[in-house]
């Protein structure tokens, strides 16, 4: 009997979507029927996912939730102690969120002045080109809108000279992952979907030049959007810093090529964002969108 009521709870957690504590592993279950059975989750909720691969393979990782007291500032999650910190004293929206994290809510961006940047000059990186970035996004902000999450020169200002490794929405709320090595090269989403839809979206772009994932490749809900295999490098030999919110889009592009004219502040909202030092697998993506989605 008590096995039977112990493999009874555990369905019902990846069944039923129940929140856990952060502590907890990813599980398995089967359900031994004539009607279904139950696969596999890696993670449990965001938290997990975003601090999974380690200090050694994460640069930075931020929750960017109500989990905290201080609300300039954000702990960074890979242990590495680059602390986020918000140009204005954030605030939250409570109704949207990874839906399995506590609390269920996620900072909101203004288009004019918000965006976490690391508060030491030490968390500059000398333009790396095996990385990825991720982050979690809703906004309903038409006709362009600003840097999700990017690389540029100047540390807490959307004022860079320099800039590439970043996400943004174009003008027809297309995703764009761009890099600039000697030329602008981006990776975009299909044109006719509008991601400034008002609903939780997931992004990751990742850059390498061997491995699972070579050349430039973006990712939206835990699948690949579209890949350039001949694109292994980014700007170079220039020092930067990592932002989320900001950053400056001047002379970038739409989707479709032609000239970006928007904001270099996003407006609408954003949580688990992260830097990594490697770029992720298919397969990472597709856990990291899953345990966040109900």
């Amino acid at each position: 009997m008590p096995t039977v009521v112990a493999i009874v709870l555990v369905t019902t957690m990846v069944v039923m979507g129940f929140t856990l504590p952060k502590a907890f592993a990813g599980v398995t279950a089967t359900i031994k029927n004539t009607v279904s059975t139950a696969g596999s989750q890696a993670f449990l909720n965001c938290h997990e996912a975003a601090t999974s691969l380690g200090a050694g393979s994460t640069f930075a990782a931020f929750e960017m939730d109500t989990g905290r007291s201080n609300t300039s500032n954000e702990v960074d999650l890979s242990g590495n102690g680059r602390t986020g910190r918000y140009l204005v004293r954030s605030t939250v929206k409570t109704d949207v969120g990874c839906t399995r994290d506590a609390p269920f809510s996620s900072v909101t961006f203004n288009g004019t002045s918000q965006c976490l940047y690391m508060t030491s000059t030490s968390t500059s990186q000398l333009s790396p080109n095996v990385f990825s970035v991720e982050a979690w996004f809703m906004t309903t902000k038409k006709n362009g809108n600003g840097k999700i999450v990017g690389f540029g020169n100047s540390r807490n200002t959307a004022a860079d000279s320099v800039m590439d490794r970043h996400i943004y929405l174009d003008t027809d709320g297309r995703i764009v992952f761009g890099v600039y090595p000697g030329s602008i090269k981006t990776v975009v989403t299909d044109a006719g979907t509008d991601y400034a839809d008002g609903h939780w979206h997931h992004v990751v772009g990742t850059m390498a030049a061997s491995g699972a994932t070579v050349g430039q490749r973006l990712y939206v809900d835990g699948e690949l959007a579209m890949e350039n295999t001949s694109v292994t490098s980014a700007e170079g030999n220039n020092n930067g810093f990592w932002k989320v919110g900001c950053g400056s889009l001047n002379n970038w592009q739409n989707a479709d090529g032609s000239n970006y004219t928007g904001p270099s502040y996003f407006t609408g909202q954003i949580q688990y964002a992260a830097v990594y030092k490697v770029a992720l697998t298919d397969q990472q993506v597709k856990d990291h969108y899953e345990a966040g989605i109900a």
